[in-house]
C-alpha cells in the first residue's frame, strides 16, 4: 500500500505560533527543529518571532518557502497581549496583575506577617512570594500613586526583550486590558476604610507587640471586586459565543456545575495539542489571558470554561479538575481511539520497568514511574524517568507544565498505581495513546 504525505507551509507556520501564545516556546522551537529538515535557529526565530513565514507545499516544484511576512500584525497583536506586560527583574519575570486603591485597618497584616509602608498592597497579593511596588496610574489625565502587585512568570520566547522598569510593564498592561482592582472598600465594604486610624493603629500594634501574629488567621483566599470580574469576564464570553459560531456540545458536570454547552473548538485543542495528532487541531484564537485560574494555565481551557458559563472559581474543586481530564480522555478516546489521556508528549515512546517511587527517590532513564499525583514534590524524583504515569493531576498541574517545558512524556490513568505495579516492563506510545504490557520482569 502507497501512503502520500503533504506538508503545509501556512500550516506549519500558524501551528509553532500558536505554540508560542500558549506559552510553549521551547517546544515550538524544539518542534520546527525536528519537523523541517535543515532549518537554522535564526530561521526558526524569524518565524516564530513574526518576521518571516514558511509558504507552499512540499508537493510544489519549488517546495516549502521562506519569505518575509508582511501579515504577521494579528499574530504580533496576540503576542504583545500575552507577553507584552512583563518585566525583565535582572533575569526573574514579573507580571502586573493588580492595583490597590485603598486601605484600611484589616489590611495591618497578612500571610502571618505586620504589613507596613510599601508592604500593606501585599495583603492583597494573590502570595507571599508576590511583589508590591509603589507605580503612577493614569486615571483620566492624572497619575495617581498606586501600590501594585506582581506575580512571578515563567519566561517569555527568548527573543522577547520584556519591559525594564516596573512603571514601563504597568503603563504597557494598562494600554492593552487594565488592571484589577483591589482594596479595604472592595475586600471590606462594611467596614470604613480610615488608614489613619490612631485607635486601629494601636490595637493592632498591641497585639503584634505581644508576639499574637501567630494566633493570627490570615485571610489568604481573595475575594475580587465582584463587578469588575464578572464584567471583564463577559466581555471575553461574548467574544468566546461569536468566536464559537453555534458550535457546542453538551457534558453534564453533575453537582454544582451540572449540565452546560462547552464550544466544541476550544475544547478539542485542548485536549489534543499536547499529542501528536497535530492535524486534527481545530481552528481557535485564544481569547482569555494565561494564569486566569491561577498560574500559567492553558487560555483553551480557560475558554471552553468560560464559554460554557462555568465560574472559574469552581477549578477550585479537586473534584471538578478530575472531571475536567476525564473529559479530556474521552475527547482523545472519541477523536483518536486512545486509552489514557496525554498529558505531554515531550517525546513520543517510553519503555522500560515501572516503580511506584517516593518524592525523595531518583527514577534513572530506563524506568517509567507510576505516581499518584502530578504535583510539585515528585519533579526531582521522575524527572529522570523515561516516562511518567500519573493517577491524578491535569495538564495544568506542576509537573505536566514543568514537563512541557522539558520535554517529559507524561500520561493520566485513574487506575494507574493498581493497574501497573512496579516490575511491570511496558512501553507507552503517545502516537497511540496506549500503554502495552510487554513482560513482568
Amino acid at each position: 500500500m502507497n501512503m502520500h504525505f503533504r506538508v503545509d507551509g501556512e500550516f506549519l507556520t500558524h501551528f509553532f505560533r500558536q505554540r508560542v501564545l500558549e506559552g510553549a516556546w521551547r517546544e515550538a522551537m524544539t518542534g520546527m527543529q525536528d519537523s523541517i529538515c535543515g532549518i537554522t535557529l535564526e530561521q526558526i526565530v524569524d518565524i516564530l518571532s513574526g518576521k518571516s513565514r514558511l509558504i507552499g507545499s512540499s508537493d510544489d516544484d519549488d517546495g516549502i518557502i521562506l519569505e518575509p511576512d508582511p501579515d504577521a500584525s494579528e499574530y504580533l497583536k496576540e503576542c504583545n497581549f500575552h507577553f507584552g506586560h512583563l518585566w525583565n527583574d535582572g533575569g526573574v519575570w514579573w507580571e502586573p496583575y493588580a492595583q490597590v486603591t485603598s486601605y484600611g485597618r484589616n489590611d495591618l497584616f497578612k500571610f502571618g506577617c505586620k504589613m507596613t509602608g510599601a508592604e500593606r498592597p501585599l495583603h492583597y497579593a494573590d502570595s507571599a512570594q508576590d511583589m508590591a511596588k509603589d507605580l503612577q496610574i493614569p486615571e483620566g489625565e492624572t497619575l495617581l500613586p498606586r501600590g501594585v502587585l506582581f506575580r512571578k512568570v515563567m519566561p517569555p520566547p527568548l527573543w522577547w526583550k520584556g519591559k525594564s522598569t516596573a512603571q514601563e510593564a504597568v503603563d504597557a498592561l494598562m494600554s492593552v486590558r487594565g488592571l484589577e482592582e483591589r482594596g479595604h472598600d472592595k475586600w471590606y465594604p462594611a467596614e470604613p476604610s480610615n488608614d489613619e486610624s490612631t485607635d486601629a493603629l494601636h490595637r493592632v500594634e498591641k497585639r503584634f507587640s505581644k508576639g499574637a501574629v501567630s494566633r493570627v488567621r490570615t485571610r489568604h483566599e481573595l475575594v475580587q471586586n465582584p463587578n469588575d470580574r464578572k464584567e471583564r469576564i463577559e466581555a471575553y464570553r461574548e467574544r468566546i459565543v461569536e468566536q464559537a459560531g453555534g458550535d457546542y456540545i453538551e457534558h453534564d458536570f453533575g453537582g454544582d456545575v451540572g449540565a452546560v454547552s462547552i464550544p466544541r473548538a476550544p475544547l478539542v485543542y485542548w485536549a489534543l495539542w499536547r499529542t501528536h495528532a497535530k492535524d486534527l487541531l481545530p481552528e481557535w484564537n485564544p481569547v482569555c489571558p494565561r494564569g486566569m485560574k491561577m498560574f500559567g494555565h492553558d487560555p483553551y481551557h480557560t475558554d471552553w470554561m468560560v464559554g460554557a458559563g462555568i465560574d472559574l472559581d469552581a477549578y477550585d474543586s479537586s473534584e471538578f479538575r478530575d472531571q475536567c481530564f476525564d473529559l479530556m480522555r474521552d475527547v482523545q478516546k472519541t477523536c483518536l481511539g486512545f486509552d489514557v489521556t496525554i498529558l505531554v508528549s515531550g517525546k513520543p515512546h517510553a519503555v522500560g520497568e515501572t516503580v511506584h517511587p517516593k518524592p525523595s527517590d531518583r527514577v534513572p532513564n530506563d524506568k517509567v514511574a507510576v505516581i499518584p499525583n502530578a504535583g510539585p514534590k515528585y519533579y526531582e524524583a521522575v524527572k529522570g524517568a523515561a516516562g511518567v504515569i500519573v493517577q491524578k493531576g491535569g495538564a495544568m498541574s506542576h509537573l505536566a507544565v514543568v514537563g512541557l517545558e522539558e520535554g517529559f512524556l507524561i500520561v493520566r490513568d485513574p487506575k494507574a498505581l493498581n493497574r501497573y505495579p512496579p516490575g511491570i516492563l511496558l512501553a507507552i506510545n503517545a502516537k497511540d495513546g496506549t500503554i502495552d504490557i510487554m513482560a513482568t520482569v
